[in-house]
């Protein structure tokens, strides 16, 4: 949330014009300021998923499960500063982004065949992965491998977007 504030607020100010003549691309403006909050996120996770005192993982499966909450973050910073022009459409924006962090839950609450949409979104895979590797389920590796590709690509194509509309 407040990565996104800055970076909307330094639109608003046409501030960002100025990180122009700075040495470096675009997308090393973006790394920098997207890359603190996802490694907070992931140390956090694997702090309690290895000592949550419910279900502790081991070293390496917390490791890798966690691994996977490093996206959330950088994705939402990204989606609400790429089609916000400003910062009060910003805080509207930011709404409609929870509601794509938490639908992915109802995955594990709804029976059927097509709660398998969820799965398109990249938050989803969190959720999924983190559940497969908590319950020991045979190939969640792959899981969390196919998520981490999923989440990879939406910070890519949104990372694209971003820097196509932020550097106007």
């Amino acid at each position: 949330f407040i990565f996104s504030l800055v970076l909307l607020d330094e639109k608003e100010d046409q501030v960002h014009l100025a990180f122009r003549v700075l040495p470096g691309s675009s997308y090393t403006f973006l790394l920098a300021r997207l890359l603190p909050s996802a490694l907070f996120a992931w140390a956090v996770a694997l702090v309690i998923m290895r000592f949550n005192g419910v279900i502790p993982l081991d070293w390496g499966t917390a490791f890798r499960a966690s691994a996977l909450t490093m996206f959330p973050s950088p994705l939402m910073v990204l989606m609400v500063c790429t089609f916000a022009p400003n910062k009060v459409v910003g805080m509207a924006l930011f709404k409609v982004v929870d509601l794509l962090v938490t639908g992915p839950s109802l995955y594990f609450l709804i029976e059927g065949p097509w709660r398998e949409l969820f799965r398109l979104l990249p938050f989803w895979w969190v959720f999924g992965g983190m559940e497969n590797a908590i319950m020991g389920k045979d190939g969640y590796g792959w899981m969390l491998l196919i998520g981490f590709a999923v989440n990879f690509l939406a910070v890519l194509g949104l990372s694209w977007l971003f820097n196509r509309r932020y550097w106007r």
